[in-house]
């Protein structure tokens, strides 16, 4: 059986290469799948350079760059394949076709192991980079259901909020609302579900058992009271000589401000038994640059995260395009992303975008209260205003804001979850208008 035959198993990989080999105007494109046992990847449909030569060429997991890519689950790119010792000559050298450049990319499936490995060979400089390779691997081999690894995003600006001291008991409503609030101040009635105790459905019994949370934000204080710790998490950090600037080192950091602490706690208290992780990508003074965010937001998908929460926002024309693309592969990828609008008007990403969960800080007391906006692009509100939420040293601040809202819905995405682990961010948006208060069977 001749390798070109062989490779005709996989027509639809097939054709999909040559279409990203065009995308790329690359010289070579290639897919590789993790063989039983897990210990080698093998090709089976490549297009291009080598492309006859290819398939059936096995790689060992412990050596060269797809090996490296299959076994971390991270995409990866490499300017110059003749010094860089991460490559593996051998199988390139068997296809007569050595590339000066590579870029790599895994494939999932549904649970998050990695099955395959899609790469491009001496793409062109100014085509897209990794983090489109990333999206349009999720659409290869539907047979093993894969999930993308995370794209690009945004500069992220979080969301401004407004903290003073906590006092003996907090007001309900603050005399100047963040953005997007006055559309949940008297909602109009929505048409939902004809479910009979839908709360009851979606929540009853459940803690958050079995599902991952991510707080994207500044560092999550694991020992506030409010907290009762994490499950791990990564610091995003600048780095001059990493790929892309930024460099992600593993294990404990602090929070430094207080904003992704006080959105830790609030989840927590709706899902005492989820897993918090805490994902930095903020300094001191609640910014961070894009590449900071997108590092950050690849950890947590790579991971499969169950549930996202994102209290910050962009306002960059720039960055739509990007951030959309991560939107929508955490979306294919079965992971819900929670974000927290602008406090200020005007547009901002991405929680403009269909694929996420877009929340506004409501008025009321209630912390299970919900309204749905039939206007968008922002879709519901929660408690967010006059907020009594966990801070630094230990202590608490009143304050309000878009992103003490998302925190809200994020816990009770995270108890759905945990009860009803099937359900996509399609249908958690299904159940969410069908809790709330606006919400009326027609």
């Amino acid at each position: 059986m001749s390798a070109r035959t062989r490779a005709s198993r996989h027509p639809d990989v097939a054709r999909l290469l040559g279409s990203i080999r065009t995308l790329y105007d690359a010289a070579a494109c290639s897919y590789a799948v993790v063989e039983a046992g897990g210990t080698r990847l093998r090709f089976v449909a490549a297009d291009g350079a080598g492309a006859d030569r290819l398939p059936d060429v096995p790689v060992s997991l412990d050596r060269g760059i797809i090996g490296w890519v299959a076994r971390s689950g991270l995409p990866a790119g490499v300017a110059a394949v003749a010094t860089d010792t991460r490559f593996d000559h051998a199988a390139a050298r068997a296809t007569g076709y050595v590339p000066t450049t590579v870029l790599a990319a895994p494939v999932a499936d549904a649970t998050g192991a990695v099955v395959g490995v899609v790469e491009v060979l001496d793409p062109a400089a100014e085509h897209p980079g990794l983090e489109v390779l990333t999206v349009v691997a999720a659409r290869l081999d539907a047979a093993v259901r894969p999930v993308a690894r995370a794209p690009g995003s945004p500069h992220p600006v979080p969301a401004p909020a407004r903290v003073r001291p906590a006092p003996d008991a907090a007001s309900a409503v603050a005399d100047d609302p963040p953005e997007w609030s006055a559309a949940f101040a008297d909602p109009a009635p929505v048409r939902s579900l004809p479910l009979d105790d839908v709360r009851e459905w979606a929540f009853g019994g459940a803690t958050g058992a079995g599902i991952r949370v991510a707080v994207v934000d500044s560092g999550v204080d694991p020992d506030h009271p409010a907290v009762g710790g994490i499950a791990g998490g990564a610091a995003v950090v600048r780095d001059g000589g990493a790929a892309g600037g930024v460099r992600v080192e593993e294990g404990p950091h602090e929070d430094l401000v207080g904003h992704g602490t006080a959105c830790a706690g609030v989840i927590r208290g709706f899902a005492p038994e989820a897993e918090l992780l805490s994902v930095r990508v903020l300094g001191a003074d609640l910014k961070g640059q894009g590449a900071m965010l997108v590092a950050g937001v690849e950890w947590a998908l790579a991971r499969g995260i169950d549930v996202v929460n994102l209290s910050l926002s962009s306002r960059s024309e720039s960055m739509y395009a990007r951030l959309h693309a991560l939107a929508d592969a955490a979306y294919f990828a079965g992971t819900t992303l929670v974000c927290a609008a602008n406090n200020d008007p005007g547009p901002t990403y991405p929680s403009q975008f269909a694929s996420v969960v877009s929340v506004a800080a409501a008025p009321g007391d209630d912390p299970w209260g919900l309204a749905c906006n039939p206007r968008p692009p922002v879709e519901l509100g929660a408690r967010g205003i006059d907020v009594e939420v966990a801070w630094s040293d230990g202590e608490t601040v009143v304050a309000t804001g878009n992103s003490f809202a998302a925190p809200h819905v994020t816990g009770m995405v995270a108890l759905m979850r945990s009860k009803h682990p099937w359900l996509t961010p399609y249908q958690v948006k299904t159940v969410l208008l069908a809790l709330s208060d606006n919400a009326r069977v027609r």
